[in-house]
């Protein structure tokens, strides 16, 4: 079963009441666990069909046999063609998803940049503000009192009003900037709950996939679909002796001969 090669060994079983030599390179567990399948699916044909012989019994197992053989390999290739289909998109979420993380990143670095030319401007402005009340200062010192009073509260006003409009703007940057960044989270928190559905339907796949595997056509099967081509045909190893040829036969080999 699991496509290493083997010896050939010699296996006596007892299908449909007759004594069969297997030879197979699989364990022998595997192979009585084979001719056992055989000859519970024959009996019970048998039971069901009281006219049928063994003969007959044995072609009409290899047929059900051969049905379920087929659509289990369309479920499988089904399945495939489906897991294929997943992949492909988990690979383009993935794709996406690193392109929103490097936009994200980006936008980050922008958002910096701007907060730094911010603070900036702001202390320029503070200092202009600044070398103005100390020019309206030194001009007030040679005009009069009540003049100069007026001319620096209403600069003093006119720069607590600038400073106000530079507080809101900078509050609707943030609150823009909150906003992109909590859109950014919730398309991350999305693509991994998707992510995550994708993952346990894979899985599930992989379950179908385990179960499917328990029915598929064993080695035997396909030996004997070799021995009907030719049924008189000795064994590739282990030497038989010919007048003993009445006497050891493949269940395959047999069938074949039934069929005739």
């Amino acid at each position: 079963m699991d496509g290493k090669p083997g010896i050939t060994k010699k296996y006596n079983v007892n299908i449909a009441g007759i004594s069969y030599q297997l030879v197979s390179v699989e364990p022998e567990e595997y192979v009585r666990q084979i001719a056992s399948l055989a000859d519970l699916t024959i009996n019970k044909i048998l039971n069901s069909n009281a006219s049928l012989s063994v003969s007959q019994a044995t072609i009409l197992a290899m047929v059900n046999f051969i049905d379920t053989l087929n659509k289990t390999e369309k479920r499988l290739n089904d399945c495939e063609s489906k897991l294929s289909g997943i992949v492909e998109k988990e690979v383009k979420m993935k794709t996406d998803f690193d392109k929103l993380r490097e936009s994200n990143f980006e936008i980050k670095k922008e958002v910096l940049r701007l907060n730094e030319l911010n603070k900036q401007l702001v202390l320029e402005i503070a200092a202009l503000r600044q070398q103005e009340i100390t020019g309206i200062e030194e001009t007030a010192k040679t005009e009069e009192p009540a003049k100069a009073e007026e001319i620096v509260i209403a600069e003093t006003v006119t720069e607590i009003e600038e400073l106000e409009e530079i507080k809101e703007t900078e509050e609707v940057k943030e609150t823009e900037e909150t906003e992109e960044a909590e859109e950014i989270e919730e398309v991350k928190e999305a693509e991994e709950v998707k992510e995550t559905e994708e993952t346990k339907e894979v899985k599930e796949i992989f379950e179908v996939q385990d179960v499917n595997s328990k029915t598929d056509e064993p080695d035997l099967v396909k030996d004997f679909l070799e021995d009907v081509e030719d049924p008189f045909a000795s064994p590739d190893t282990d030497e038989i002796n010919p007048e003993d040829d009445n006497k050891m036969f493949h269940p395959l080999r047999q069938q074949s001969l039934d069929d005739m």
